[in-house]
């Protein structure tokens, strides 16, 4: 077993959680090559060593962006055609743990939802992201989410946050987020942008939000009502389009609830592929990590991954 440990998660404080539930874990579920996440080191080279030597079972211990982390690793040392190759494990050792929800559904040590059960590990879509920046096409992979508009913008704040919301990070991750939320939608104007997908006309519009599902759990407690499946070969997708500020304040409020089908301005339908554009550079966020660019296309590799319930 490989496990990729984020110590910088959870506030810096995933390490001490870890070595709190380290034993539990290796009696429970064997030992295990431990990788930590540091800036001098580049982690590739650990996952390309681990395949050639027969490895299969990977555990990102951590927040939703450690999970993305491995994701991406795994994907692109295996290749996109190597489905079904690996499986996937997970400790939610960060602050939103995303990925992990609903909670209550997990296997816990010491209190920490744990997906480490290999045996009984099932197909699961990984999402894809091909985007333009300065004319080069790139590609990045999610597990969890996308989004572009509001969402999108709002993690790029909660990623490199104020004084006030550094604190608030340190004190409660929903309130974190909340702030986030409300302190970008203060600036924000919806985004005239060109949107193309299954089952829906080519058209333009203005985005106020646009999420891209394969888990209800959008951040903190904010929820869709929306079904996804984890691996049906398509993206669950939420649109709202033309929000007034105070629309939008509605809709936090209603997702905080866990409700979203039928309020006025949105729409909801399932397509395997999505194409983004727009003339002006705009915040694309997978699993909470953000880019920018002017043309997005997402699209999944069906059952791509094993993992753990």
């Amino acid at each position: 077993m490989f496990i990729l440990l984020n110590p910088n998660a959870g506030g810096g404080r995933a390490l001490k959680r870890w070595t709190r539930i380290e034993q539990e874990f290796f009696l429970r579920h064997g030992s295990a090559e431990i990788h930590l996440i540091e800036s001098s080191i580049d982690q590739r080279v650990a996952v390309e060593q681990a395949i050639k030597s027969g490895e299969t079972d990977f555990v990102a211990a951590g927040g939703d962006g450690t999970v993305n982390a491995l994701v991406n690793l795994l994907v692109n040392v295996c290749g996109e055609h190597s489905r079904g190759r690996v499986r996937l494990g997970t400790l939610a050792l960060g602050s939103s743990n995303d990925f992990h929800k609903p909670l209550a559904e997990r296997d816990t040590l010491g209190g920490i939802a744990c997906r480490a059960d290999f045996g009984s590990a099932r197909p699961y879509d990984v999402g894809k992201v091909s985007y333009l920046v300065d004319g080069i096409r790139r590609t990045r992979y999610f597990i969890v989410n996308a989004s572009a508009g509001l969402t999108a913008e709002a993690n790029a704040f909660f990623n490199e946050p104020d004084a006030v919301l550094q604190g608030l990070r340190s004190l409660s991750t929903p309130m974190a987020i909340l702030y986030a939320a409300c302190r970008t939608l203060v600036n924000y104007k919806n985004r005239p942008m060109r949107l193309n997908a299954e089952q829906v006309s080519p058209s333009w519009l203005a985005l106020t939000n646009l999420s891209i599902l394969k888990n209800p759990h959008t951040g903190g407690r904010f929820r869709y009502d929306t079904p996804v499946g984890e691996g049906d070969g398509r993206f669950a997708l939420n649109l709202c389009e033309e929000f007034t500020r105070f629309e939008f304040l509605v809709l936090l409020v209603s997702l905080y609830r866990g409700h979203f089908s039928g309020m006025l301005k949105t729409r909801t339908w399932y397509a395997s592929s999505i194409q983004l554009s727009a003339e002006e550079r705009f915040a694309v966020e997978c699993d909470g990590e953000v880019i920018q660019t002017s043309n997005a296309e997402f699209s999944i590799l069906h059952q791509y991954l094993q993992v753990c319930p």
